[in-house]
């Protein structure tokens, strides 16, 4: 009987943990709403990637190209971080190729398993799944129309720093 109740206290205190795990924030040791484009240089030179600078109207991104990427688990042949006023917003993972179904699986199975709780968005005709804790979102998303191989894409999203940016403008007036 005392094993029973100590098995049990284990197990809701395990599940109770799980439950308030949170969607991850850092991808390559940089932080999402913390890291800067600086930061995000030197730690993709220490990976050994290459990078370029990409300037938009509204964002600066420092993209990677490379055959082999490896995070989740996967290898990815684009990687792109986007940045709002110096500060990291969204990383996006791409994958275009044959392979693509097998990691689309794969990381799909991945994120269910993980972030269930957080779970958003079906898998309908547009192929996204999303997950989101309020503060980050998830996105994985499987493209079938792409020359060459079907394409995966997988990013993780900063909620608060497009609130943050908001926020900074209305303090300067």
């Amino acid at each position: 009987m005392m094993m029973k109740k100590i098995f049990l206290l284990l197990f809701f205190t395990l599940a109770s943990v799980h439950s308030f795990s949170q969607i991850t924030r850092t991808i390559w040791g940089a932080t999402l709403g913390k890291s800067t484009i600086q930061e995000v240089k030197t730690l993709v030179e220490q990976k050994g990637f290459e990078w370029e600078v990409v300037l938009d109207d509204d964002y600066e991104s420092l993209w990677i190209n490379a055959d082999h990427i490896p995070f989740g688990g996967a290898f990815w042949t684009e990687v792109v971080f986007y940045f709002d006023n110096d500060v990291l917003e969204s990383v996006t993972f791409n994958n275009v190729g044959t392979t693509g179904n097998s990691i689309y699986e794969k990381i799909r199975k991945s994120l269910d398993n993980k972030y269930r709780q957080y779970f958003v968005d079906k898998p309908d005709g547009t192929g996204w799944s999303r997950y989101s804790d309020g503060k980050t979102r998830v996105g994985l998303k499987l493209d079938r129309s792409q020359p060459g191989g079907n394409k995966v894409m997988l990013y993780y999203e900063d909620l608060d720093q497009p609130e943050k940016t908001n926020q900074d403008g209305m303090d300067e007036l």
